[in-house]
């Protein structure tokens, strides 16, 4: 099966909080759909590197953002290994330890 799937780390900067810090989002991309997922780390606008995708000056931050991508990789490559067709949904139940039950209308 052909998968398309990207990863890209982002700062929320529509949600600043007093301190002037933003909250940083993973947005997962999975053969054409995409949903973003919070990461709990937070940084300065002027501490974030775009193109890098990193904080430039909090090493804990970058451990933690590959970390979290780690497990990303991860938990995609075992529902490949599973499911033929995965979805997005399906890797985001997964990575939130959420199980679909089937119901009587399924």
């Amino acid at each position: 099966m052909n998968v398309k799937f990207n990863i890209w780390v982002f700062l929320k900067k529509g949600k600043v909080d007093h301190n002037g810090l933003c909250p940083i989002y993973i947005r997962i991309k999975l053969n054409g759909e995409c949903i973003e997922k919070a990461t709990k780390l937070f940084s300065h606008q002027n501490d974030w590197n775009t193109k890098n995708q990193r904080s430039r000056n909090n090493d804990l931050t970058n451990l933690e953002i590959e970390s979290q991508k780690a497990k990303i990789y991860n938990t995609l490559s075992q529902l490949l290994d599973e499911i033929d067709n995965v979805t997005v949904y399906d890797l985001k139940n997964r990575l939130n330890k959420k199980t679909v039950r089937p119901t009587i209308l399924s």
